[in-house]
């Protein structure tokens, strides 16, 4: 069964992007923008603010405690992995009701970020429970070094998928026609979109 068209959306990775290369893209009509690192999300938001009015700022990276009052400044937060980093940021958040992804560590390394997928329904439940956050999906970051193919982790993470936080971050420049047809909601594309 297809995907209905534009079923998915384009999350542009600007992370060590000019404020020129932001605004031409956003000019093109690109309005949700992913950032890695915390201080150059508050950086760009305040620069940006009077240019690009309808920009969305996305947080794709590591969430770091004494990070969370800027990361609860973005429109999304991709990478939570913690109940205290989700009450953290229900404290400092603006937003009546922030969006968030709970990031899932496929491969189980130890050095990369996520619960894992054991992990997800106890965390999902513990969040749906904080009313200033709204979970609404799932991330991944494929593993790098791995003899599977990107379609066998895209199908762990969609049968993950939940009724009550249905979306699917997942996919970049390399796998996002892959992560579609997965179910992937959000894609996050950086040179695919920029050029480089």
């Amino acid at each position: 069964m297809g995907r209905k068209f534009l079923s998915y959306k384009i999350l542009a990775v600007s992370k060590g992007r000019s404020l020129e290369a932001i605004r031409a893209l956003y000019a093109q009509g690109q309005r949700d923008f992913g950032e890695n690192y915390a201080d150059e999300l508050a950086q760009k938001q305040k620069a940006l603010q009077t240019d690009c009015p309808e920009i969305k700022w996305h947080f794709i990276g590591q969430i770091q405690s004494n990070k969370i009052k800027l990361i609860a400044q973005a429109d999304y937060v991709h990478s939570l992995a913690s109940l205290k980093h989700a009450q953290l940021l229900a404290k400092h958040t603006p937003h009546m009701r922030l969006p968030v992804f709970i990031q899932v560590n496929l491969s189980s390394e130890p050095h990369r970020g996520g619960v894992l997928p054991n992990e997800v329904p106890s965390l999902a439940q513990a969040i749906l429970g904080i009313p200033k956050l709204k979970l609404i999906g799932l991330m991944a970051i494929l593993p790098i070094n791995t003899d599977k193919p990107a379609s066998d982790w895209f199908s762990q993470m969609q049968a993950l998928q939940h009724p009550d936080y249905p979306e699917l971050s997942m996919g970049m420049s390399d796998d996002f026609k892959e992560a579609i047809a997965h179910g992937a909601t959000w894609i996050r594309l950086g040179r695919a979109l920029f050029n480089s």
